[in-house]
């Protein structure tokens, strides 16, 4: 084999290398994850109400008469007591154990922080407006800049692989890492590695970082208005997080105390609920039976505080 031939593979190898360390460099982070946001959870009687019958006391329809299931189940006394007990268990949690802010608390910090949010809004709105006008148009001219300035780093990087002998070491070398780190499943380590890669292939230098600012400026300094209101938002979604918790906590402590299922649970408190709504609105309470009229009427004083 000939000198020539063997330099043409070695250059072939460099550059197949090169372009493994430029996929591997250039791959898209993980996402993260977002935080969801939780409604408010409010319960009202007059809504409960729209779904109970508003026939004069002395009209329920016939054929009002409940039909008891697997989810549906009758409240006769021992039941309906342990309805209440799942209701305790879940307000012990919502109230707070161990020290833990009440949910009412929470509630309350959450909602300051949400008219402080819109306070400021109101009061520095157009500063901030500003300054997210300026901040993006600069943002994007340095975001096409520097990816000029890699893509001409990345093509003047594939020319430096045939010509710079410590160049071609380098690749190499930080190629092969890559591989023995993937084969590893060292995911931290590849991320380290394709960072270094990264910087090596397409940079961007300081000169690079000079240019585009003496080209687009820099980015402007981040109003106080602004970390105020990123705080107080991030505030909020904290709160909202650790209110979405608390009810999940509440409701495994409300079926764990039960004995019931989640579904026999969600049921049961719900015609409780139309139930004093009826009560409160001195309409007709149809679609239950005579043993659960009296068990609901004798507990009716503890589940208006309960519900």
């Amino acid at each position: 084999m000939t000198h020539a031939a063997t330099r043409s593979r070695r250059d072939v190898l460099h550059r197949i290398a090169l372009a493994g360390l430029l996929g591997a460099a250039l791959m898209p982070g993980p996402v993260a994850a977002q935080i969801p946001n939780v409604r408010r959870r409010a319960t009202d009687a007059a809504t409960r109400a729209a779904g109970v019958d508003t026939q004069p006391k002395s009209q329920c329809r016939a054929g009002q008469a409940p039909v008891f299931d697997s989810i549906m189940v009758e409240l006769n006394p021992a039941r309906l007591e342990r309805v209440m007990k799942a209701l305790r268990a879940r307000r012990d949690v919502l109230n707070g154990r161990h020290g833990a802010p009440s949910w009412n608390a929470m509630v309350t910090r959450r909602d300051a922080a949400a008219n402080a949010a819109a306070d400021l809004v109101t009061r520095k709105g157009q500063e901030m407006d500003a300054w997210r006008e300026h901040q993006g148009r600069i943002a994007q001219c340095r975001d096409e800049a520097f990816n000029e300035k890699r893509q001409a780093n990345r093509q003047a990087s594939m020319q430096r692989v045939m010509n710079d002998p410590d160049f071609m070491r380098q690749t190499a070398e930080l190629t092969q890492r890559v591989m023995e780190a993937q084969q590893k499943g060292d995911t931290a380590e590849m991320m380290r590695l394709n960072q270094q890669a990264a910087a090596l292939i397409e940079g961007p230098t300081r000169a690079d970082t000079l240019a585009v600012d003496g080209h687009c400026g820099r980015l402007p300094a981040i109003p106080a208005s602004v970390v105020q209101l990123d705080s107080l938002r991030a505030l909020e979604d904290t709160l909202n997080a650790q209110m979405q918790r608390r009810t999940q906590e509440a409701d495994t402590a409300g079926v764990g105390a039960s004995g019931m299922t989640s579904r026999q649970l969600a049921m049961a408190q719900e015609r409780a609920e139309m139930f004093l709504a009826a009560q409160a609105a001195e309409t007709a309470v149809c679609g239950y039976t005579d043993a659960e009229l009296a068990a609901l009427k004798a507990e009716q004083a503890e589940l208006d505080e309960l519900l």
